[in-house]
């Protein structure tokens, strides 16, 4: 018995899907962030998140989590000397385990970030997929869709709830970011992938996309749970 459980313990883990997101644009906004605090956020951005995926999933081993698709983003103060205080969410996950277990990392993972030479206030999007089989694979052949493929313009669009994908392509002409959401509460799924079917980020709406994107062709793919006004922006 104890063989299975570890073996269903492994398992679960092995399908655990992390992904953490640190967008300075997004994140910060109307936060007043000094030239070193940008500089300490844009030099450890890989190791602060490796880091930080690597405490979260050895918590959901321990843990009893299992089939969660959740996100949430937090913040809190990281002091000079390693400390942690003023936690707190900027947007809960729809599970209240969830959020407690991303708590517990934070409070352990002060002394093992990059020490900053200033107090600086940190922020993660955090989106979790545990035991959940991944929907979306790397490389996908739209082909079959070709016909509803059509190019969106930056502002908002209306999509009517029925049963097919819409499948909408967009350009940009620089490197920069994306905003992308949509109303009503959680009125649709979609996926933004690159030009050649790279997954970038998937959600159900209200979830907001803050994404860094390069200049080039990027394909938006909706799935609607109800009349959906989808608005993108170019930031």
């Amino acid at each position: 018995m104890k063989i299975i459980i570890a073996i269903v313990m492994l398992i679960s883990l092995l399908n655990a899907d992390i992904e953490i997101q640190q967008n300075i644009r997004a994140l910060y906004k109307g936060v007043t962030v000094s030239d070193e605090q940008r500089e300490y956020l844009l030099d450890n951005h890989d190791e602060n998140i490796e880091l930080l995926k690597k405490l979260l999933k050895q918590e959901i081993k321990k843990s009893k989590l299992k089939h969660i698709s959740e996100k949430n983003v937090i913040t809190f103060n990281l002091k000079t000397n390693g400390n942690i205080n003023k936690i707190k969410f900027l947007k809960r996950s729809g599970n209240n385990k969830v959020d407690k277990l991303t708590k517990r990392v934070i409070k352990k993972i002060g002394n093992k970030l990059v020490k900053p030479n200033s107090d600086i206030e940190m922020r993660f999007i955090i989106s979790f997929r545990v035991g959940v089989k991944p929907t979306v694979q790397n490389n996908i052949n739209y082909q079959s869709r070709e016909e509803y493929i059509m190019p969106i313009s930056k502002g908002t669009t209306r999509f009517q709830h029925d049963s097919k994908e819409y499948v909408r392509t967009f350009t940009t002409s620089r490197d920069g970011f994306i905003n992308l959401n949509a109303k009503p509460y959680a009125c649709a799924y979609i996926k933004l992938l690159t030009n050649n079917n790279q997954r970038i980020s998937t959600g159900v709406m209200p979830y907001d996309f803050n994404v860094e994107i390069m200049k080039g062709t990027y394909k938006l793919l909706i799935k609607t749970k109800k009349t959906c006004d989808v608005s993108l922006q170019y930031l």
